[in-house]
């Protein structure tokens, strides 16, 4: 196993322009600089209700047992913060004035991948508000949280 290394700012790749893969006619045409179009694109938001009985966590306690262990780990803890992070990519898509190279506005985002986890109504409707810049609750537990990562939350799923 490596040993932990921390993330550190570094330089990024230069822009390069391949105009190897064009013919000789288009490569003395071609402007360097004019942009078609500048393109936001955010993949895989997993909008997550991390209470809902939907979720299958509570399967790591079968480890033990041969016929789940494809199924392993279940539990993504980061999950119960999806929402910030998806709330602070739509703060900065909104933030960006221009492209870096070309200074053209974005024209456009695009959405691709899962939008939300379980097919859940009220993880789509939290997907669009999140996108409207509505008000979010991204759970469907009582006043407290009620998922796996609560104390006690094992014992009481057990008892059922």
């Amino acid at each position: 196993m490596a040993p932990y290394r921390g993330i550190a700012a570094a330089d990024g790749e230069m822009h390069t322009t391949r105009l190897e893969l064009i013919d000789a006619d288009s490569a003395e045409h071609y402007k360097v600089g004019a942009a078609l179009a500048c393109i936001a694109h955010l993949t895989d938001l997993h909008v997550t209700d991390v209470q809902s009985p939907a979720r299958f966590e509570f399967i790591n306690h079968e480890y033990g047992d041969a016929r789940f262990r494809e199924l392993l780990p279940m539990h993504r803890p980061q999950e119960a913060l999806n929402a910030h992070a998806i709330a602070a990519m739509v703060r900065t898509l909104n933030a960006i004035a221009a492209a870096p190279i070309t200074g053209s506005p974005v024209g456009l985002a695009i959405m691709s991948g899962d939008a939300v986890d379980n097919a859940q109504s009220n993880e789509l409707a939290n997907f669009g508000a999140m996108l409207d810049g509505g008000d979010v609750r991204p759970d469907s537990g009582g006043e407290l949280y009620e998922g796996v990562q609560s104390p006690g939350w094992l014992a009481r799923w057990r008892a059922g």
